[in-house]
């Protein structure tokens, strides 16, 4: 979390026994800073620390993660949130960060080569075979057709069973910073009984457009603003 106006520095030390960069998603920088691999920078190496330098040009709400091999599914990901000073010329009483993933039950890198045709073990097969039910139901009953069967979704890093909880008080008007951080799925979002009021998309600010659902592509954030019904 950063304000809007500041320079930032940020050390990235390589723990991992392979390559790693972070990568600041639709971040205005130099592109020295931008992240990629073999394009704006070496990389990280092992046991390497890297100093990202950039001033804050924008606000609102951002994310950043890997831009190494497949380690962003592997939950090398967070949320980047840039304040401005006015809060956006939005009014609310509190915030809320709502960071939803997709993850495997096993090996990224074994999925990938079964997707490859590669030999992979019976447990990687699975995750790129239609299931003859999907997890969840699909709008109008029609599946997606995506390459990777995905079984578990984080929100704020927890599963459904022990969910992260967003404090909320009656008459409260919350910003709800939805970001869509998966690898290749969608999420239809809503609060139950609650009207939304999407006040800005992927870190721009819109004109204000009431919503009961939205609908995020891997990559996207909204903002929305939601007043709070009940407890």
């Amino acid at each position: 979390r950063f304000q809007e106006g500041e320079t930032v520095e940020i050390a990235v030390t390589n723990k991992l026994d392979r390559m790693t960069a972070l990568h600041w998603h639709g971040i205005i920088l130099p592109y020295t800073q931008d992240g990629v691999p073999g394009i704006s920078f070496p990389g990280i190496r092992a046991r390497e620390t890297f100093v990202y330098e950039f001033p804050i040009k924008q606000s609102g709400t951002f994310w950043y993660h890997s831009h190494m091999g497949l380690q962003e599914q592997q939950g090398l990901a967070g949320p980047l949130i840039l304040e401005s000073p006015d809060n956006d010329g939005l009014k609310y009483d509190r915030e809320a960060v709502l960071f939803m993933e997709d993850r495997l039950t096993t090996d990224p890198e074994q999925v990938l080569a079964a997707l490859q045709g590669k030999p992979a073990p019976p447990v990687a097969q699975a995750a790129v075979t239609p299931p003859s039910q999907p997890v969840f139901p699909y709008p109008g009953g029609k599946m997606f057709g995506v390459d990777v069967q995905y079984g578990l979704f984080p929100l704020n890093g927890r599963l459904s069973d022990e969910p992260a909880v967003i404090d909320a008080r009656p008459g409260e008007v919350l910003r709800l910073r939805i970001l869509n951080a998966s690898a290749s799925s969608y999420f239809l979002f809503n609060v139950q009984s609650h009207p939304l009021e999407v006040v800005a998309k992927d870190g721009n600010r819109t004109r204000p457009l009431p919503a009961d659902n939205i609908l995020l592509a891997t990559a996207e954030r909204y903002d929305a603003l939601v007043r709070v019904g009940k407890p």
